[in-house]
């Protein structure tokens, strides 16, 4: 079955690593808050633009957290599911 001339795996998969996508930012979102919570305002991160030191500083503040392993876990599929989708696209 395609939709558009896209077949449905390459589009369920598609769905799923933009999904994945979505939830990790929005664990970055909330991650970025607790850690606004926690610092005095002049030290508070921003939430557009916000570097990469993210996970460092909230694994200071928040060291048994499991909120990194999450995030983690949704890049890790967000580009597993990036690969799979380029070898049903290129697979014959």
């Amino acid at each position: 079955m395609q939709l558009m001339g896209i077949p449905a795996r390459v589009l369920v998969v598609g769905l799923l690593g933009g999904g994945f996508a979505v939830i990790g930012n929005m664990l970055a979102l909330v991650m970025i808050g607790k850690i606004n919570q926690k610092v005095p305002e002049s030290e508070r991160v921003g939430y557009f633009g916000w570097s990469s030191g993210i996970k460092k500083r909230y694994r200071l503040l928040y060291p048994d957290s499991k909120l990194i392993f999450a995030v983690r876990i949704c890049e890790v599929s967000m580009i597993v599911c990036f690969i799979v989708g380029i070898w049903f696209v290129m697979k014959p």
